[in-house]
């Protein structure tokens, strides 16, 4: 059964009020009532496009034991984004867990003469982080549409612990991610950071004492249980 509209039911009104006599003035009013309500449905039914996201792929990486020297690699990605010509980010990571060890940049299919801008790989940024510094942009400018993974970044564990996190972000920029239009217009989009976690591997040397310590106690566990059933009054002896 077909769902009745509210600009259906403001028709009815109107027809309604056509049979009915009213002052000149009472039509002008409510014209311009069902005017402004008419003008209010057209609007609500434009809703704004999603903005685009640059993001880490997977979001979160675990390492199992033994961790340390494993290594994983990352996608960095722009999805849903809408006439872009050009795209610059920055990826950082924790120096004290991890290191980048490889990178291999990927321009949208559309782009056959890219130009590649930034430094890349600085593993030892700063004390604390290493970060991947990369823009791109075809030579004529050509705007695309769609999802694209613009870099596959493979890292290697050099220490146990975290969630470490693994953020696309410029330091001053409005976004998180610069992404223009052919005229050098900003782009707005969000970004969703990643996270890993190397897991500590259990010493071995703590396998014996733990199951000597277990079975200790569920024999003590097992005798009070038999002593308190010869003391039961209802338990034959």
């Amino acid at each position: 059964m077909p769902t009745r509209t509210r600009s259906s039911q403001i028709g009815r009104d109107i027809k309604a009020l056509a049979k009915t006599p009213h002052p000149p003035f009472f039509y002008l009013s409510n014209l311009l009532f069902f005017t402004v309500a008419m003008a209010g449905i057209a609007q609500s039914a434009v809703q704004p496009p999603d903005p685009a996201v640059v993001w880490v792929d997977p979001n979160v990486v675990t390492l199992p034991s033994p961790g340390v020297g494993l290594t994983f690699t990352i996608s960095i990605k722009i999805d849903n984004v809408t006439n872009m010509a050009a795209y610059e980010y920055m990826v950082w990571w924790e120096r004290k867990y991890l290191n980048v060890t490889k990178a291999v940049d990927t321009a949208p299919p559309a782009w056959t003469s890219p130009s590649w801008l930034g430094p890349g790989i600085q593993w030892n940024y700063n004390a604390t982080h290493g970060r991947y510094w990369k823009g791109c942009v075809n030579l004529p400018a050509i705007a695309v549409n769609g999802s694209f993974t613009v870099a596959n970044i493979t890292f290697t564990a050099v220490a146990l612990g975290g969630p470490s996190p693994i953020s696309v972000y410029i330091p001053g920029s409005q976004y998180p991610a610069k992404l223009s239009d052919p005229g050098g217009n900003a782009i707005e989009c969000t970004g969703v950071d990643g996270e890993v976690e190397v897991i500590p591997e259990f010493p071995t040397g703590l396998i014996m004492p733990l199951l000597m310590i277990t079975t200790l106690v569920a024999a003590v566990l097992g005798k009070k249980a038999w002593l308190r059933r010869r003391k039961s009054p209802f338990v034959a002896t």
